[in-house]
């Protein structure tokens, strides 16, 4: 006679085969941008959610592949709004202290704090033109082509780096990196 346990695998693969697993699937990803989290939710294995969004895999299915896209979308989007949130309107923090003889710690207030750091990313995505930290200084003139990153330019900048002598490399037209004239690098 077969044991009840049995009969929940069984179960699962069912729901596995017939794609029930994907709605859930779908609706926790959106909120938590999780694909573990998603996959024990819709009581699935994480590598059944892949196959069916890959698409080298036989079992690859375009909607849902599209869907997961959209779901992690939707999770960014909460993530940037907590981010907003935190940064911009910032959050209460507990304050503690004494409650007295015999009292112990306890609450005695909050504080309103802000978060710098959220911020600056918001700022980054913004306007990445502006705040990005892979910004490229370019200069050209007659004598020479010289394309720095940021940090790159911030250590030459300070001495870290010494500054590049020979061929230098700079990106062509099509992102690729060729090499550049020679000459002195002007800063």
């Amino acid at each position: 006679m077969a044991k009840s346990s049995q009969s929940s695998p069984k179960k699962s693969k069912v729901i596995t085969r017939t794609g029930k697993w994907k709605a859930t699937f779908i609706d926790i990803l959106g909120k938590t941008g999780n694909v573990t989290l998603a996959a024990e939710a819709a009581n699935v294995g994480t590598d059944t959610a892949y196959a069916h969004r890959n698409a080298d895999s036989p079992t690859y299915e375009p909607e849902f592949a599209k869907a997961w896209q959209r779901a992690l979308e939707k999770a960014a989007d909460i993530l940037e709004a907590e981010a907003r949130r935190r940064g911009f309107n910032g959050y209460d923090e507990p304050v503690f202290g004494s409650g007295g003889p015999g009292q112990g710690t306890v609450q005695v207030g909050t504080v309103r704090r802000y978060s710098d750091t959220l911020l600056i990313f918001l700022l980054k995505g913004a306007r990445p033109e502006k705040y990005r930290d892979n910004y490229h200084l370019t200069q050209n003139n007659q004598q020479n082509n010289v394309v720095v990153n940021w940090n790159e330019f911030l250590k030459l900048s300070r001495g870290v780096l010494p500054p590049p002598d020979g061929v230098l490399s700079k990106p062509d037209g099509n992102g690729e990196v060729v090499e550049g004239d020679k000459g002195d690098a002007v800063l």
